[in-house]
């Protein structure tokens, strides 16, 4: 997970922060602003993270930086390519979230994903809907009912 890149060790969302990039201290030119929580990454965060990075000029190379860390997120152990997927949505770039969620899972964006598809890609929709019903009937159906879904 990306560390801080503050010489003093506080976080991206650490109060001070703002302050101190406002008044023209900058420490670090690999500033990732405040409001990106690495632990959420997310269009959320993401947004809130551009909106002060564009007072400062750094729009392109926080929201490259922030990219980056949900990338590096999602390809941690036990990390899904959700918050890659809520980015790529916001920004309205179906294939790009797509991308992410073959790479790395959809986790819990899996049902944003299959909402934003039904239009443009109703196969690909399909097919992960189906496979989060397999996932849910799997061990608790009745296999005379649905085949392969029992003990």
């Amino acid at each position: 997970m990306p560390r801080s890149r503050e010489p003093d060790g506080t976080g991206w969302g650490s109060p001070g922060r703002g302050n101190r990039i406002f008044a023209g201290q900058r420490h670090d030119p690999g500033w990732a602003g405040p409001g990106w929580d690495v632990r959420q990454p997310g269009a959320a965060a993401q947004r809130r993270l551009l909106r002060i990075a564009e007072r400062v000029g750094r729009q392109d190379a926080e929201r490259a930086w922030a990219l980056s860390a949900a990338r590096e997120h999602a390809a941690q152990p036990y990390g899904t390519g959700a918050a890659l997927v809520d980015v790529a949505l916001a920004d309205a770039d179906l294939d790009a979230a797509w991308q992410a969620a073959e790479e790395f899972g959809a986790g819990e964006q899996w049902r944003q994903l299959v909402d934003a598809s039904m239009q443009a890609r109703p196969l690909d929709a399909a097919a992960l809907l189906r496979a989060q019903v397999d996932e849910a009937l799997a061990g608790r159906a009745d296999s005379r009912i649905y085949p392969g879904g029992g003990p």
